[in-house]
């Protein structure tokens, strides 16, 4: 247990949610499970953070659906700058296509809403366990 805890301390989080309730949630069972996180509440404002702390970054937990610009759009440009950025989608709506086509993608896995914290430490801890292979090219 305590090299797992030791190993949550080396990962940095992304928590982008438009709604603030779920980020201060998710950000609260994060760190309280020794993670390092950085939220934001809007996809601009995430592609911000990205582009500040994007180098320390290890996983995205993304809500999709959110005004301006969604998480589809905010999941292909921290691709294009990071394919190797492990990305945790969550949605409302587990089937919408744009699921569908992020899960495709290597690195990433999704969290239907509502979500139970172990549901989210459980997903997450698998998603950064698990190898992925650097893409090539960008996403679309």
């Amino acid at each position: 247990m305590q090299e797992q805890d030791s190993q949550r301390s080396r990962w940095t989080v992304l928590v982008v949610d438009d709604e603030l309730q779920i980020c201060r949630n998710v950000t609260r069972t994060l760190e309280l499970y020794g993670y390092d996180v950085v939220q934001a509440i809007t996809g601009e404002e995430a592609l911000q953070v990205f582009a500040r702390y994007g180098h320390r970054i290890d996983a995205v937990v993304l809500d999709i659906v959110m005004p301006g610009l969604d998480g589809e759009a905010v999941f292909r440009e921290i691709r294009n700058w990071r394919p190797d950025v492990r990305i945790l989608v969550s949605s409302g709506n587990h089937d919408s296509p744009a699921i569908t086509r992020i899960r495709s993608h290597p690195g990433t896995a999704s969290l239907e809403k509502p979500y139970q914290p172990a549901e989210l430490l459980f997903s997450l801890e698998r998603l950064l366990e698990s190898p992925i292979e650097p893409s090539t090219g960008e996403v679309h």
